[in-house]
């Protein structure tokens, strides 16, 4: 399903990116970057199983790190990291990809 969003459909300041990080064996577009304005507040719902994938634990400390608060959303498709060797580095290393546009933006 394709979804096209144009400007009647965006939250006003959000930017959005989707693209193709070789995630996917199909080689179809697996990784998109949602950008939120600075200060834009954030919810979420988490698992509560015990097992949760590295990616699950890197966003709950985040945000409450944040307070709340947020500038970026990375969201991966075909990959959850659940139950690697590897889980924790990718998903903090990819946090940080992220986050440095919008830490170089606001100095």
């Amino acid at each position: 399903m394709t979804t096209t969003l144009d400007q009647q459909t965006i939250p006003r300041g959000f930017r959005f990116a989707a693209g193709t990080a070789g995630i996917k064996a199909s080689g179809r577009p697996d990784v998109a970057i949602i950008e939120a304005p600075l200060g834009a507040n954030a919810a979420a719902m988490f698992t509560r199983n015990r097992v949760a994938a590295a990616p699950v634990v890197v966003g709950r400390n985040h945000l409450a790190a944040a307070r709340g608060k947020l500038r970026a959303i990375v969201v991966n498709a075909g990959n959850a990291n659940c139950a690697t060797r590897t889980g924790d580095d990718v998903a903090l290393s990819t946090s940080r990809a992220a986050a440095e546009p919008a830490r170089s933006l606001s100095s």
